[in-house]
């Protein structure tokens, strides 16, 4: 029996061919002091070393690796059928595989695991004084500029026992990581399947991608300091380098409890034509969003935006940042 991989994609490999050449990508990393240009294999890009290998008791290591593997093969398709064809809307069962995608590329990542490190520290520091009060988790972690959405937040204090002390080590193990993704995951796919899905196709502009490709922008109606998938404006994914998926709120002068089927079943989503401004929003929301590294076609350098990518380099921003970045454009 082959040994498992210890080299892990945390964005799949098919979707990054989508803005390599021959398989090249363009690859831009942020450092502490220094950003660096290079380029690199598809294969290479991405990779992190045991990154989803499982060691828990009664746990095979690579199980979580061939779970998302499994979500990856079914959403492959339906991308391919996207950017080749402009297969648009999507039926029912198409929408719900890609809206599963979406939501397991969201929580998966590098920046997803530092920032589960990061509340792991923060509930070491206050756990007893929560007393595993999911509310005052979400307080904390937005304190230490973390939005929490809310079934974030009661995932994790279901799991807190008195007395525990958790750390970075223990929330940000693959364990962990994979307990947090299953006890959202579904929660999170329902709310991306029941928003407004517009397809953008490019002709001159190109788009570019990151290692935290699901990007969301905040709702300029309200002026809530979360952002998450419960309380963006849009979600914002570049499927390819001509191509993007936006998932929107419904109008607001529609309830969308009333049409909840009708969201779920494609009827209020459109395809539009890509505009200048359009790839500016797009890019500039990737580049905020990105957790260490920005992929892109090598044609494509032209279009990463520098000045948005240096901000991201200094942190996570609140929704109110993002909010005037982003009508600068």
């Amino acid at each position: 029996m082959a040994k498992p991989s210890k080299r892990h994609h945390t964005v799949p490999r098919f979707y990054l061919e989508r803005f390599a050449k021959d398989s090249q990508l363009v690859v831009t990393r942020l450092g502490d002091e220094v950003t660096k240009t290079f380029t690199e294999n598809v294969n290479d890009a991405s990779v992190r070393k045991n990154f989803y290998t499982l060691d828990g008791p009664n746990l095979r290591g690579d199980e979580f690796e061939e779970q998302l593997s499994k979500e990856e093969s079914k959403a492959a398709r339906i991308i391919a059928r996207i950017d080749d064809e402009e297969y648009w809307p999507l039926n029912n069962e198409d929408r719900a595989v890609l809206a599963c995608f979406l939501a397991i590329q969201h929580l998966r990542g590098y920046r997803e695991r530092l920032q589960l490190g990061q509340i792991g520290s923060a509930i070491d520091r206050c756990i007893e004084e929560a007393d595993s009060d999911h509310t005052r988790i979400m307080e904390l972690a937005l304190h230490m500029g973390i939005p929490l959405e809310e079934s974030e937040a009661v995932a994790i204090s279901k799991d807190y026992v008195p007395g525990r002390r958790y750390g970075e080590n223990r929330v940000s193990s693959a364990d962990y990581h994979a307990l947090f993704i299953n006890a959202i995951l579904l929660e999170t796919a329902d709310d991306l399947a029941s928003r407004v899905w517009t397809l953008i196709c490019f002709e001159k502009r190109k788009l570019i991608t990151s290692d935290n490709p699901i990007s969301a922008l905040p709702d300029f109606r309200v002026t809530d300091d979360r952002i998450g998938t419960e309380t963006a404006g849009s979600i914002v994914f570049p499927l390819s380098r001509s191509k993007a998926v936006v998932l929107s709120l419904l109008d607001p002068k529609k309830d969308s409890r009333e049409h909840a089927e009708q969201l779920l079943e494609g009827r209020f989503d459109q395809k539009l034509s890509g505009t200048t401004n359009r790839e500016r929003v797009i890019n500039a929301s990737t580049a905020l969003n990105v957790g260490t590294a920005v992929y892109c076609h090598p044609n494509d350098t032209s279009f990463i935006p520098d000045e948005f990518l240096a901000i991201a380099g200094d942190g996570v921003l609140s929704a109110d940042e993002i909010r005037k970045l982003i009508l600068k454009l």
